[in-house]
């Protein structure tokens, strides 16, 4: 799915690029068009202010029609995601830590995420705030690593536990005797990285070559012309308002969302913000924030009003 959204993120922001253009009704074609770098920064911030910036989706909010409001508000989450997905490839924890802290506040926003809204947040107080400076280093330079070494190759490192598992199932339904849970805790679980490369050797020693695997997400010609037939075909950027077009529920902004019921909650419910600081410690470790399990589940219908 994060794949997807890639996809349709760096198609819109191609289609962005065109209107500023002015070449949507043209031909992608296959050679590459050269552009000077001056009229190419141009094109770059035109295409920011117009599309990309926090002026731009209140600009858009304020109109009749709420398409153009709903394609920005998309751009901008769907941006969030793409930015999580390659810091993560390339090991930036700093960074990835940033959007953590913003969707921290989208999460309050959306529906139907209880635990994930407050579980963020606590990780994020628990690795900048919570923690002694040098433990916070310690996990925040633990949560990613790279497998083989490679660079961008960085991956979660529940994901590469993940990875152990299924090999330690593999290895075990394959050699093991029936259910011997001991024999699966004493001998195959703690060689499992041993028996994992004594298995690959023997497929080597057989002529197989060892692959790793890199994904790459990439947009085709023929996707890109799809994508602009339908842009243009829905006018997703409102070129021409004047047009007659169905009516669209609209779609509020996530962050501004999110930062509305935030505020709510303090000035109503949880001034003290129990609900994201429950079981942390404070300063002095004699007192912890033990709030009641009723304030996970409080999630309102409907997410809170657009500032």
């Amino acid at each position: 799915m994060v794949n997807q959204m890639e996809k349709v993120f760096e198609a819109t922001l191609y289609y962005c690029l065109r209107v500023i253009m002015k070449t949507t009704r043209q031909n992608i074609g296959h050679e590459r068009v050269t552009v000077k770098t001056d009229e190419w920064n141009t094109i770059i911030n035109q295409c920011y202010t117009r599309f990309c910036s926090p002026e731009a989706r209140s600009l858009a909010a304020k109109q009749k029609s709420s398409k153009l409001s709903n394609t920005l508000v998309q751009l901008h989450d769907f941006s969030s995601v793409v930015e999580a997905k390659r810091l993560m490839k390339a090991g930036d924890v700093g960074r990835l830590m940033h959007v953590w802290k913003k969707w921290s506040l989208m999460t309050q926003g959306l529906t139907g995420l209880t635990n994930y809204s407050s579980y963020l947040p606590r990780l994020v107080l628990l690795l900048t705030v919570i923690l002694p400076p040098a433990m916070r280093t310690y996990l925040s330079h633990n949560l990613l690593f790279s497998p083989s070494g490679r660079e961008d190759h960085f991956v979660a490192k529940d994901q590469w536990l993940e990875v152990k598992n299924y090999w330690l199932k593999f290895l075990f339904n394959k050699h093991g005797k029936g259910t011997q849970i001991d024999r699966l805790r004493d001998l195959f679980s703690v060689n499992i990285d041993l028996l994992q490369e004594m298995y690959h050797s023997l497929q080597r020693d057989c002529g197989a070559k060892k692959i790793h695997q890199s994904h790459k997400n990439k947009l085709t010609h023929c996707s890109l012309e799809m994508f602009m037939m339908m842009a243009n075909s829905r006018d997703i950027l409102v070129e021409f308002p004047d047009k007659a077009d169905e009516q669209m529920s609209k779609i509020g902004n996530t962050y501004l969302l999110g930062l509305s019921k935030m505020k709510h909650t303090i000035c109503t419910t949880d001034p003290d913000l129990k609900k994201y600081k429950k079981h942390l410690f404070s300063n002095d470790p004699e007192h912890v924030s033990r709030a009641d399990h009723s304030d996970d589940s409080t999630d309102s219908s409907e997410p809170s009003l657009d500032m």
